[in-house]
Order: structure tokens, then C-alpha cells, then sequence
């Protein structure tokens, strides 16, 4: 689990953060059709010479692939969502949709000029 804890937090900081904060990825993270797997990563060694799984030094994202299992993990989670036996999980989307779109308030008010008015 280490790895993927390690993966996942060079993924926010030099993919999330670096798009967000600095309009690119930072210097660890590459993007190449090159390989078949959705993600690569390179692991350093410790002062040993034993590999160190707490030492990725690049990860190299596949965009296709990434692309296809994202789209895989949504299409599962919209099949789970209009499951009526997954309670839980409705019941957490319901709860969330409506902290996010207050759909039992009376919503956001946007004002829009008709286009005569323009």
C-alpha cells in the first residue's frame, strides 16, 4: 500500500498542483502512449542499493489507458448508483448532491439579460 499512498500523493503535487497552480505538471510526471500500462513509475534506491518504495522518481501516464479507466470506473459507478439495492451509495450521492447543488433549497439564482437587451 505504500506505493499506491506514494503514487497518489505525487499525483497531487506535482499533477494536481502543478496544473492548477502553475498551468502544467511539475518534474516528475510524464505523459507518453508509449507503453501499455496505465501507469509507470520509476522507484529509487536507498544508500543500500535496495529499492525504496517511499523514492518514486517519475511516473509516466499513459493517457489512453488512463482515459479508458476512468470512463470504465464512471460507467461501474452510474451502474451501482441506479442499483435500488446499493442504499448506502445512493444515499451518499443523494447527500452530496445536495451540499454541492442545493436540490431541497431554492437553488442559485442566475441573472441573464434577454438578448434584446443586448
Amino acid at each position: 500500500m505504500v506505493l499506491f499512498e506514494k503514487v497518489a500523493e505525487l499525483l497531487y503535487d506535482d499533477g494536481r498542483c502543478g496544473f492548477f497552480h502553475d498551468g502544467m505538471s511539475r518534474g516528475r510526471i510524464f505523459i507518453s502512449g508509449q507503453h501499455d500500462d496505465i501507469v509507470l513509475a520509476t522507484i529509487g534506491k536507498d544508500e543500500n542499493g535496495i529499492i525504496d518504495l517511499n523514492k518514486i522518481k517519475s511516473l509516466v501516464i499513459n493517457p489512453k489507458k488512463l482515459l479508458a479507466a476512468i470512463e470504465w470506473h464512471f460507467r461501474d459507478y452510474l451502474i451501482k448508483l441506479r442499483d435500488q439495492n446499493e442504499k448506502e451509495l445512493r444515499s451518499n450521492f443523494y447527500k452530496m448532491a445536495d451540499e454541492k447543488w442545493n436540490f431541497n433549497g431554492q437553488g442559485t439564482e442566475i441573472g441573464i439579460n434577454s438578448h434584446e437587451n443586448i
